[in-house]
C-alpha cells in the first residue's frame, strides 16, 4: 500500500507549492484521500509519477522547441536569400547599364577585333556554344581562348594600376617642389622687402630648403582631412587656411590661442582643434612641430 502524505510534506519532498498539490488533488491528476482536519492525505507514489510525467512532458516540449526555433531558421535563412534573389532581379534593369559600360571600358583594353568580340558577348551574358559557332570554332577552343583573353586582359589593368600609382606619386611630388617654391617665394619677398627699406642693393641667394616627400604629403593635406564643426571649420575658411601648411604659418605668426578671440570660437573649439592637429601628426603635444623646419620664416 502507498504512503499517504501531508501536503506539508509533500510540500517538502517535491518543492512544489502547496497550492499547485491542492489543484492537482482537486482535479484527478493525483490520488488523495479526504481527512478528518479537511486537508487531504496525498498518495506518494501518484504524486511522484504525476511529477516524473510532467519532467518528461517538459523536455519534450524543450527538444520540439528547439527543433521548431531550427526550422524558423532555416526558413528565415531561406526567405533572405529569396529576397536577394528578387533584389536582383529587380534592379537588373539599375545594374544592367553599369555593367555594359564597365564591359565596353575593359574591352578598350582588347585591340584584336575577334578577342574584343568573344570578352563582350560572353562576359555581356552570351552563351559560351553561341559564341564558338559564330566564330567557327569548337567550346573547349573558346573556353580556352576566353581564358587567355582574361589573362592578357588581367595584366593589361595591372600596368594601369601601377600606372595611376606612378601618376600618384608624381603628384604629390608636384606638390613637394610647390611647396618649396612657396618657401622660395616666402624668403624672397621677406629679403626684398627689408632690402626696400634700408635702401639696400643686394644678390639674394637662391636657397633651397629640400622638403622631403613624406614632411609634403603632411603639409599639403586638406583642411577638410580634420574632424571638426562646421562653424570651426567655417572660420578657418575665412581666415584663408585650406592646409596644414596654411595652419602651420598662421600659428608660427599669431599662435593658436589667438583664434580665442574670433566670436564664437571658444574653448571647446581650440581644444577640438588641437587634438585633430596632434592626431594628424601636425603638432605634438608642447605645440611644437616638426615641419616648422620646412617652412621659410
Amino acid at each position: 500500500m502507498s504512503e499517504r502524505i501531508t501536503i506539508e510534506k509533500a510540500v517538502q519532498m517535491t518543492g512544489f507549492p502547496a497550492e499547485d498539490i491542492r489543484d492537482w488533488a482537486k482535479s484527478k491528476k493525483i490520488k488523495s484521500y479526504s481527512y478528518r482536519d479537511g486537508e487531504p492525505l496525498i498518495d506518494a507514489a501518484s504524486l511522484q509519477n504525476f511529477i516524473s510525467g510532467v519532467k518528461r512532458q517538459g523536455m519534450q516540449k524543450l527538444y520540439l522547441q528547439e527543433i521548431i526555433e531550427d526550422k524558423e531558421e532555416e526558413i528565415n535563412e531561406i526567405i533572405a536569400w529569396y529576397d536577394d534573389y528578387i533584389f536582383c532581379l529587380r534592379s537588373l534593369t539599375t545594374v544592367s547599364p553599369l555593367l555594359k559600360i564597365i564591359i565596353a571600358e575593359l574591352a578598350s583594353f582588347i585591340e584584336d577585333k575577334k578577342a574584343r568580340y568573344i570578352f563582350t558577348e560572353i562576359t555581356g551574358g552570351a552563351r559560351i556554344l553561341d559564341v564558338a559557332k559564330h566564330c567557327g570554332m569548337s567550346y573547349d577552343g573558346m573556353c580556352k581562348r576566353y581564358n587567355t583573353i582574361l589573362s592578357h586582359l588581367k595584366s593589361d589593368t595591372c600596368f594601369m594600376l601601377e600606372y595611376h600609382k606612378t601618376i600618384t606619386n608624381q603628384e604629390l611630388e608636384i606638390e613637394r617642389l610647390e611647396l618649396e617654391n612657396r618657401n622660395l617665394e616666402y624668403e624672397l619677398n621677406r629679403l626684398y622687402e627689408k632690402g626696400l627699406k634700408a635702401g639696400l642693393q643686394f644678390n639674394i641667394s637662391q636657397s633651397l630648403i629640400h622638403v622631403p616627400l613624406e614632411a609634403a604629403q603632411r603639409l599639403c593635406r586638406p583642411l577638410t582631412d580634420l574632424t571638426l564643426s562646421p562653424y570651426i571649420r567655417k572660420i578657418l575658411e575665412n581666415l584663408h587656411i585650406e592646409t596644414m601648411e596654411d595652419m602651420l604659418r598662421y600659428i608660427e605668426t599669431k599662435g593658436l590661442d589667438s583664434l580665442l578671440e574670433i566670436p564664437g570660437f571658444g574653448k571647446l573649439g581650440l581644444e577640438q582643434l588641437r587634438f585633430q592637429l596632434e592626431k594628424h601628426r601636425v603638432l605634438d603635444k608642447n605645440g611644437y612641430s616638426d615641419l616648422y623646419q620646412y617652412l621659410v620664416r
